[in-house]
């Protein structure tokens, strides 16, 4: 494939659909790659003579030979923070984020609190992933985690009225030995019978892990490139799927801002000029970024990173040392604004990221220059 434009290969791994909560799958990662020519051809060169007619991290990782491999790819000097990428996401913490999204945000906002300041909402999504498996035990917390997930899903009254049922369920068990507790569950308790208020607020990517890897991923090029340039991925991966949409981020009629709090901004439009498909069994670039992607996921959700001399641990090991990965979403003990990176007080009138992308996505014309 030729072209005027820089290209950037991106590849995802973890994706399993609806299933965030599957415990087989519990992360997701989008990788990109950007290598000279002379760097395609040193890194063809590690894995001379593997006989299926395309690299895949899943093949190669069945055998020792094929394990090598991949170290010796990750470990090479053609591979640097300059030139690899990867963003992860822990999905059941994802879904924790959304819930504070899509429930705690609008009750914190009709009360005159702005959520995103201070990194209000990730503090909550952490203390709520790391408490409330405690407090009520991993299975109820994982139901109302997959009822909130359905309803997002489905839209429904009957998946809302389940959640619904849940909420209060939890609420009213809180209510009496964890009081404060109870509080980030009220807000369901205040939503209307039909769930309009709430399935009103939804959308068909609020849990889609593709959405917010792609917002980093691409923002990096385009800080990096500092030109248009083209993301090239495998034809049967969901970025594909989804480039009309992730592409309404890169539209040249969205004003030249940045927007966003303390440390969490980003520059629109994205310099992404287009997102190609192509047959990863003919592009060098993707198979190489399914390699570190399916890399990634390999070890972060495999305990055996934490044994030393393991393919996973070896795997971490180099992924660290050259700072492949440019961030996730991903619990943490941090609450405090200062320990997160988000003691910066926003100003007044100020749109936080999550914001302004959903203007965006709804074609509010105050997004755009025109």
């Amino acid at each position: 494939m030729t072209s005027v434009l820089p290209q950037v290969f991106f590849d995802e791994s973890g994706n399993t659909g609806q299933n965030l909560l599957d415990s087989d799958s519990p992360v997701f990662s989008l990788a990109s790659c950007r290598f000279a020519p002379e760097q395609i051809r040193e890194c063809a060169y590690i894995f001379d003579g593997h006989p299926a007619p395309e690299l895949k991290f899943t093949t190669l990782r069945k055998w020792p030979v094929g394990q090598e491999k991949i170290l010796r790819f990750l470990q090479s000097v053609a591979v640097h923070r300059e030139n690899v990428a990867v963003y992860a996401i822990h999905k059941s913490f994802m879904v924790v984020t959304k819930y504070c999204d899509i429930v705690l945000e609008p009750y914190a906002r009709s009360s005159g609190v702005d959520f995103y300041a201070c990194g209000r909402n990730i503090a909550t999504a952490n203390l709520l992933a790391m408490t409330m498996p405690g407090i009520l035990g991993e299975i109820t917390w994982n139901g109302f985690l997959q009822a909130f997930v359905r309803v997002v899903r489905e839209k429904t009254i009957s998946a809302f009225h389940d959640f619904k049922t849940k909420g209060e369920l939890i609420h009213s068990f809180l209510e009496q030995s964890q009081p404060l507790a109870a509080n980030f569950f009220e807000p369901i308790l205040m939503l209307a019978p039909t769930g309009h208020d709430l399935i009103g607020l939804m959308t068909g990517y609020d849990l889609d892990p593709l959405t917010t890897s792609y917002h980093h991923m691409a923002a990096l090029w385009s800080n990096r490139l500092g030109t248009l340039f083209e993301i090239v991925a495998d034809e049967s991966k969901a970025l594909v799927a989804e480039a009309p949409r992730l592409m309404a981020f890169s539209d040249p009629a969205l004003k030249s801002i940045t927007i966003g709090y303390d440390r969490r901004t980003q520059q629109f439009p994205l310099k992404v000029a287009k997102i190609h498909s192509a047959d990863s069994k003919q592009e060098q670039g993707v198979q190489f970024a399914d390699i570190v992607c399916g890399a990634a996921c390999a070890f972060l959700k495999s305990e055996q990173r934490f044994v030393a001399g393991t393919f996973e641990a070896n795997l971490m090991e180099v992924f660290f040392e050259k700072e492949l990965f440019i961030g996730a979403l991903w619990p943490t003990k941090d609450i405090n604004p200062t320990a997160l990176g988000t003691n910066q007080v926003p100003s007044a009138g100020q749109d936080s990221l999550a914001e302004y992308t959903a203007k965006i996505l709804r074609g509010d014309l105050t997004t755009r220059s025109d």
